[in-house]
């Protein structure tokens, strides 16, 4: 009976393990669970066999009795599949039990089944299905406290012997039950023979128990150790779980899918914490056991499947930030962080939307004009340098202008800076209005403003474009039921006639434009660098 309850406890501590486990470890746990319980359930049944006297001699024929050991193993493993279930119902104990205790009574009668002796031996067929029953009756509530245990976190070692105990008495009081149902008469069988045959003894008795024992008691110390390195390493991803449970970033952890060739065509995800909800709008367990990529297409047209590659090829960690888009408009920026982890990943995302909107206002207003929303003076040289470097590759000019309000210090001194800044508001509007889409107006401050034209062609061009900016200005502009009448002063200056680097054209623009206001303003100047003075065109 003590070799059925450690057995049985080796493996209902085992079942733990078999259903926490995965892979090649899961079948591991499987076969030494089973191999443990068998062997104290066919060693329970062969003491106890053992334990009757007969007045004569017996035998054992060895196949019969690996039968009977076969049979004692495939009732565990019905045992072990029935208690590692995540969910069980009623009838399903039912039905484990039934297996099981069948399978235990199918044990105990092949075993007697390889008994030889002159000795005839018959069975009293109440008591005989009285043992089964008995066996399906202990199954199923040993069944039942074993699955239970799994669930239980407080007075589990408590239960589980409970269970191990109950398991181990039923085995014993159907193996008892099942002896008082078989009658054995003497001189009933002449002659048997004894092939493939064993006669145990005391020193072969001594042996079975030693054995039994010495299996059983490496299948508890194994489940034992086992148990603390579990509960060890469970409270450690107990707390791992707690950390990213609370942390405020998604995390998603996949293990790479590679095709025959060897190579990642997308990653399988193993595991995902709740705020992953948050960046997807998808609840995590309809995304576990999915590939990334086939779940967010999105991710995949922002390049991140070459990126994780790489991390997983080369072990290099990622820090990526990058857009969604949807028809075209960025919906949201996420930024992920990615190690590798074995073949695959574990990566941590946020949602940045709101920090590179600041970003992006931040920027804004350090490179645009807050009055007009223009583009300020921190852009002009870059966009000078842009437009020369294209119009070297594309072989035609650069057209700087450089403009300036006629008499605006009046309207300031007289209409105060309100109208002043009304004045601005039309005068940026109308120069807007009055160029391309490829061109550039800035404001560089006061009342100069700046127009960057590239990709002209010819010389003579500019002046049309100049003409049109100088006619904008005609209609006087509306303040308060106050009209005003604004001109300006243009100076130009081109790319590479009058200068070759982006300073120069300012400076040349910048003299081209005073030229303008000493002939009379409300007109443009073109720099010509075989002149001082350049042709004027009112």
């Amino acid at each position: 009976m003590l070799i059925s309850i450690a057995a049985s406890y080796g493996a209902f501590s085992f079942a733990q393990r078999f259903a926490n486990s995965k892979g090649v470890a899961h079948w591991v746990w499987m076969a030494s669970g089973s191999l443990a319980m068998g062997l104290g359930i066919w060693s329970t049944h062969y003491l106890g066999m053992l334990a009757v006297r007969l007045p004569v001699e017996v035998f054992y024929h060895i196949p019969t009795v690996l039968l009977s050991l076969l049979l004692a193993v495939a009732a565990s493993v019905i045992a072990l599949m029935v208690v590692s279930r995540e969910e069980l119902r009623k009838w399903q104990i039912g039905i484990g039990s039934v297996l099981m205790g069948s399978g235990i009574g199918a044990m105990h009668y092949t075993g007697m089944h390889a008994m030889r002796s002159t000795a005839m031996h018959q069975y009293h067929a109440p008591l005989v299905l009285l043992s089964v029953v008995v066996a399906v009756g202990f199954s199923w509530t040993s069944l039942w406290i074993a699955f239970s245990v799994r669930k239980r976190y407080d007075h589990r070692e408590v239960f589980r012997l409970g269970g191990a105990t109950l398991m181990g008495l039923g085995i014993a009081a159907m193996h008892y039950t099942a002896m008082s149902a078989v009658t054995f008469r003497s001189g009933g069988m002449m002659a048997f023979s004894t092939e493939h045959t064993i006669r145990i003894s005391n020193l072969g008795v001594a042996a079975v128990v030693l054995t039994t024992g010495f299996v059983l008691l490496g299948a508890l110390l194994t489940t034992i150790l086992d148990r603390e390195l579990y509960q060890r390493l469970s409270e450690d991803r107990d707390r791992l779980r707690a950390v990213t449970e609370a942390s405020t970033d998604a995390l998603f952890i996949c293990t790479a899918v590679r095709n025959t060739r060897g190579e990642i065509e997308d990653f399988l995800l193993t595991y995902l914490n709740k705020n992953v909800e948050l960046i997807v709008d998808q609840p995590p367990e309809k995304l576990l056991g999915n590939k990334m990529f086939e779940m967010f297409p999105l991710h995949r047209a922002a390049g991140l499947l070459e990126l994780y590659q790489c991390v997983v090829i080369t072990g290099v960690p990622l820090t990526y930030e990058f857009a969604i888009k949807e028809n075209e408009v960025i919906s949201n920026w996420i930024r992920v962080q990615a190690v590798k982890l074995k073949d695959g990943l574990a990566i941590w995302a946020s949602d940045v939307t709101m920090r590179k909107l600041k970003e992006q206002s931040v920027f804004y207003k350090a490179q645009h004009d807050p009055l007009t929303g223009l583009v300020n003076r921190s852009l002009l040289n870059d966009r000078v340098a842009q437009a020369i470097e294209r119009a070297k590759r594309c072989a035609n000019k650069v057209a700087v202008l450089l403009i300036d309000l006629d008499n605006f210090k009046r309207i300031n001194d007289s209409l105060g800076h309100a109208a002043g800044d009304g004045v601005l508001l039309a005068v940026a509007g109308r120069l807007s209005n009055s160029v391309r889409a490829s061109d550039s107006v800035i404001r560089i401050g006061g009342d100069e403003f700046v127009i960057v034209m590239p990709g002209i062609d010819r010389p003579a061009d500019i002046n049309a474009r100049a003409e049109r900016i100088i006619e904008s200005f005609q209609p006087a502009v509306a303040l308060e039921g106050v009209e005003l009448q604004v001109t300006c002063s243009l100076g130009i200056a081109l790319y590479p006639d009058s200068a070759l680097d982006v300073e120069e054209l300012l400076a040349k623009a910048d003299s081209a434009m005073y030229v303008a206001k000493h002939r009379g303003k409300n007109q443009y100047e073109v720099f010509q660098s075989s002149k001082s003075l350049m042709a004027t065109v009112v």
